[in-house]
């Protein structure tokens, strides 16, 4: 599936933690080193820029895109910022400050399903399904840096997973107090709002981005995920991250993943196109800006990824479960300067799922 493409997969039992694959692209063959390497194959390893030694699924770190807005939402519903049932008026260019922040369907032909109903009143289960900007930019505003980043580090992000492996990264979650450290600046709510739809300072790891979304699947179970088969972490007494949780905040899970199920299997879903009757599964799409956009082409409309240099063009990432019922493994997929999450990521996702599943 990595065949010709750069990036990463990793696929991850929701229950134990257990990696059924890894895999970072492009690879190298390791019987180079059973024998004394060459100084010229030595040479072209080390200078390739496609970085054939770094395993990207534990040392790559990438701007987890629109899959991080689960995060967002969670955050809102535990510090009941927002409603189960809440509502925000979206826009798809918001001012705020100085700055203009764009929601993706803004000058599309088509826009979301919100826009082409003539309403923009959208709830947390369109939001995810449809990756509303305009709502996460909004959305993390009233909730705030701190308990955004609060929630993302419960759910495994800005640390190293623990996995038996080399090499591995603690990607960023950045708060007022990192930047005052890094800048010597105060933090900004523009930033913040950027943090909402997982770009910005914001990095992640394929590991924590699998991570997290088999906690999502497991309804916030923390797991540790190794290569070892047939572990047993039933006795890990940090089994349950969120130890204070009411049945009430347990409902939160179910939301969440409602609006993930309708990414894949909604008309109006992000990942439609992808959807399958065998597995049924549930994701989240995300299409990861490498580029700065003027507000010139905003206005003109976005060059396509397909008419950029391959290096201008998006990442695509893609995390889901599945079976949707009764979850038993997730997917973090991660295709570097791919395009987009839903065209990519997503039908890359859909094949692990049937291969394992149906």
């Amino acid at each position: 599936l990595l065949k010709d493409k750069l990036g990463s997969i990793v696929v991850i039992d929701v229950n134990n933690g257990e990696i059924l694959a890894l895999e970072s692209a492009p690879n190298f063959d390791p019987n180079l080193f059973t024998k004394s390497i060459s100084q010229e194959e030595w040479n072209e390893l080390i200078n390739n820029p496609m970085s054939p030694l770094v395993n990207k699924s534990i040392s790559g770190e990438y701007s987890p895109g629109s899959t991080f807005k689960l995060i967002v939402l969670y955050s809102a519903l535990i510090n009941k910022i927002i409603k189960p049932n809440g509502i925000i008026n979206c826009s798809s260019n918001i001012e705020y400050g100085d700055r203009n922040f764009y929601c993706w369907c803004h000058k599309k032909k088509t826009g979301c399903w919100a826009a082409q109903s003539h309403t923009r009143r959208v709830g947390p289960e369109l939001a995810i399904a449809q990756s509303c900007d305009g709502f996460f930019y909004e959305l993390a505003k009233r909730v705030g840096i701190e308990s955004i980043v609060e929630t993302a580090r419960n759910f495994g992000l800005g640390s190293k997973s623990g996995i038996n492996l080399n090499g591995e990264k603690d990607g960023l979650v950045p708060n007022k107090s990192w930047k005052k450290k890094e800048y010597q600046q105060s933090w900004k709510v523009g930033e913040t709002m950027i943090t909402g739809v997982g770009q910005g300072f914001l990095t992640a790891t394929p590991m924590q981005l699998a991570v997290m979304t088999a906690m999502f699947a497991n309804n916030g179970k923390k797991i540790f995920p190794s290569i070892y088969k047939n572990i047993d972490q039933g006795n890990i007494n940090d089994n349950q991250v969120f130890t204070t949780q009411t049945l009430y905040q347990k409902k939160f899970f179910s939301l969440i993943k409602k609006g993930m199920f309708s990414a894949v299997n909604k008309p109006f879903g992000t990942a439609y196109g992808s959807r399958t009757t065998k597995p049924i599964f549930a994701g989240k799409t995300g299409t990861v800006q490498v580029r700065t956009i003027s507000a010139e082409e905003r206005e003109l409309g976005i060059i396509p990824n397909k008419e950029l240099p391959i290096e201008q063009r998006d990442h695509a990432l893609f995390v889901g479960f599945a079976p949707y019922e009764n979850p038993k493994i997730a997917v973090s997929v991660v295709i570097e300067h791919g395009g987009s999450g839903s065209k990519v990521a997503a039908p890359i996702a859909k094949k692990i799922f049937k291969k394992i599943l149906s």
